[in-house]
């Protein structure tokens, strides 16, 4: 760990202000899009997103180090997601309907639902690895950590998410941005 950021992780740890909005500002976003992409809603993913760092605050303590913090707030994301999928009745997505349009803004938008409602449509375990690996950027040891299994899992439901995504959505290649 650089020293900068070991500075600021040891000030989160002892609860000092600063060191609390420096993970923030470091790590928001990511926690953010986590939670958006498991959830498919904004307001709900905000509202996870905050339970993260909320209890991500009241368990500073609980860091040991022994992975990287980003690795252990994802960790906490997913365990609240889990809990609000598991709290939650079963959700209905709303059917779109294919308008033709040429305007290239609308068809990356549509696109971009399509994506949304197809990673919505994958078992947890392959969003969550999609996610971790490809949209985070994870290595697939730091999303095994963040998973609790063996890497090898993780490459297996990285690779297992891809080849539905391809069935789900067909024209989709694995190289695309997420």
């Amino acid at each position: 760990m650089k020293e900068l950021e070991q500075q600021w992780v040891e000030k989160f740890q002892r609860g000092d202000p600063e060191g609390f909005e420096a993970v923030f500002r470091v790590y928001g976003d990511s926690v953010f899009r986590i939670c958006y992409r498991l959830s498919g809603c904004r307001a709900e993913a905000e509202d996870l997103a905050q339970e993260t760092f909320v209890a991500a605050f009241r368990s500073r303590q609980k860091f040991e180090g022994r992975s990287a913090l980003g690795t252990w707030l994802y960790r906490l994301a997913l365990d609240c997601c889990r809990r609000e999928i598991r709290r939650s009745a079963p959700r209905t997505m709303p059917i779109l309907v294919d308008v033709p349009t040429n305007d290239p803004r609308m068809t990356a938008t549509a696109d971009a639902i399509s994506l949304e409602e197809a990673l919505l449509q994958l078992p947890h375990n392959l969003r969550e690895s999609l996610l971790l690996v490809k949209v985070e950027g994870l290595k697939y040891r730091e999303a095994a950590a963040v998973l609790g299994v063996p890497t090898g899992t993780v490459q297996y439901w990285v690779f297992e998410g891809l080849i539905r995504m391809r069935t789900l959505m067909p024209g989709f290649e694995s190289g695309e941005s997420y």
